[in-house]
């Protein structure tokens, strides 16, 4: 496993928080929030623990990518 200092930004295993998701999608984080829990939408997610999701980069820009026209 990386060491955190050696993760790059453009690492697509980079784990995102909710804020961070939030801002690469311009949107806002009670969205992703909302998309997470009430819909099912949205780039797939990963429960560290009940109450900490996490994004992987390269999920969420695959998810954007498959939402182009």
């Amino acid at each position: 496993m990386a060491e955190a200092s050696a993760i790059r930004d453009d690492d697509p295993d980079r784990l995102l928080n909710t804020v961070e998701a939030a801002a690469l999608l311009s949107i806002k984080p009670r969205t992703l929030e909302d998309w997470r829990r009430r819909t099912g939408n949205g780039p797939p997610v990963l429960y560290l623990t009940p109450a900490l999701p996490r994004y992987r980069l390269g999920d969420v820009l695959a998810w954007l990518d498959a939402r182009r026209d």
